[in-house]
């Protein structure tokens, strides 16, 4: 029987980072539950300069590099804009084999459950445009819209 995708990640050595940091902040869990899923895994090599003890910063970049769909890294269905599991749009593009503009370096790992493409850098999350305003409550303007 085929390993699901937390098991598939702990097994990979170049992504023990990715399954630390999924695991310190309960997504491995998350992953476990899902039926369907395609995970964008940042090796190790990634996660240099990213301070790892930032938790709003790493739950940020693991929920964006996670969706609920099924995509091989040559699907062209999915090219464009796909919906991350935190809700943000982040990109895809088949014929250039790239999530958010980052290199996919190993594709189309199966688990029982999704399947895992291994990327050369982490994606960082983004802020949508009611968290950017968010930020900006020095300004009255700002403050009257939140």
């Amino acid at each position: 029987m085929a390993k699901n995708m937390v098991e598939l990640i702990a097994d990979q050595e170049d992504l023990s980072t990715f399954a630390a940091m999924l695991q310190q902040y309960g997504y491995d869990q998350t992953l476990a539950d899902m039926s369907s899923c395609t995970v964008f895994a940042p090796v190790n090599a990634a996660w240099e300069g990213i301070d790892l003890n930032d938790s709003v910063l790493v739950k940020g970049i693991l929920g964006s590099m996670i969706t609920d769909l099924k995509i091989r890294s040559n699907d062209a269905t999915f090219n464009g804009k796909i919906l991350a599991i935190n809700g943000k749009a982040v990109g895809f593009d088949a014929d250039e084999k790239t999530f958010e503009g980052i290199q996919i370096v190993t594709a189309d790992l199966a688990a029982a459950n999704g399947l895992l493409h291994k990327v050369e850098a982490v994606s960082k999350r983004k802020d949508n445009l009611w968290e950017a305003l968010d930020k900006l409550t020095q300004y009255k303007q700002v403050r009257y819209l939140l």
